[in-house]
This record gives C-alpha cells, structure tokens and sequence, in this order.
C-alpha cells in the first residue's frame, strides 16, 4: 500500500510538470505566431536584414568616399596655403 501510494505521488508529480510543460509550449507557440504576424515569418526577416545590410553597406561605402573628398581637398588647401596662394578655393 505504502508503494501504491509513492507511486501515486510520483504520477501526480509528473502530471503537473506536464501541465508545466505543456503550459510552457502553449506560450512559445503563442509567441511564434505573434512573431510570424508583426514580421511576416523568419524567412522574410531573413530577406529585409539581408537588403538593410546592402543599403548599410553601400552607405558606408559612399561615406567613406565622401570623407577621402573631403581630407583631399583640405590637403590641397593646406598645400595651396603654404603657397601663399589664398585665392584657390576660395
């Protein structure tokens, strides 16, 4: 009787954690779905991040572009001032 009864509370133990569980699974899937509305699901996240980073990318790489502009022409005011010629660039 005495083991009749552990085995009862074991099956009640396990029981519960099962609610747990299955409480627990009932919330990720409710996230999932969540997530799948408000993004339109993984893979076109996948897509936009991937486009987001070629406009990062080309940005980046025009800044970079615009900053060489911007030292190259200080260098050459800085040449033509040491030239004593202030009427370049002005």
């Amino acid at each position: 009787r005495n083991e009749l009864s552990s085995l009862n509370k074991r099956l009640d133990d396990f029981n519960a954690k099962n609610d747990e569980n299955h409480q627990q699974l009932e919330e990720i899937n409710s996230s999932i779905n969540s997530f799948e509305v408000e993004y339109g699901g993984i893979e076109n996240l996948r897509k936009t991040s991937e486009e987001n980073q070629e406009i990062i990318t080309s940005l980046k790489i025009e800044l970079d572009r615009i900053n060489n502009e911007i030292e190259n022409k200080g260098d050459i005011e800085k040449k033509n001032s040491s030239y004593n010629c202030p009427y370049i660039f002005s």
